[in-house]
């Protein structure tokens, strides 16, 4: 089981929602998420990047650090630990890139 942690979090502005992509490099090949928000759950997190056919059902478990805002101060900070049978051995560095963002009503 590979582990690896990324921090997400919203704008500076209370009224923008930030979404962001993972990417995944396996195999010298780059497989990225669509946007997903930063408060996404972890069981949203976790199928977004199940639905990369390189990672594909129950290759990854995904947790989440209680207690913070997803504010820049206190970001959300999420563990993704690799464990399918196409993601066994070392994994690039997960990547997270700002995608989008909306306005919150």
């Amino acid at each position: 089981v590979e582990v690896q942690q990324i921090t997400m979090h919203n704008g500076f502005l209370d009224d923008i929602l930030m979404a962001y992509s993972i990417t995944v490099s396996i195999n010298h090949t780059n497989h990225t998420t669509e946007c997903i928000l930063f408060n996404s759950s972890e069981a949203e997190v976790k199928s977004s990047i199940e639905s990369l056919s390189a990672i594909g059902t129950d290759g990854v478990n995904v947790t989440k650090t209680e207690g913070t805002q997803g504010t820049p101060g206190s970001p959300h900070i999420l563990k993704i630990y690799f464990r399918g049978s196409q993601v066994l051995g070392d994994i690039n560095e997960v990547m997270i890139d700002a995608c989008g963002v909306s306005f919150n009503p």
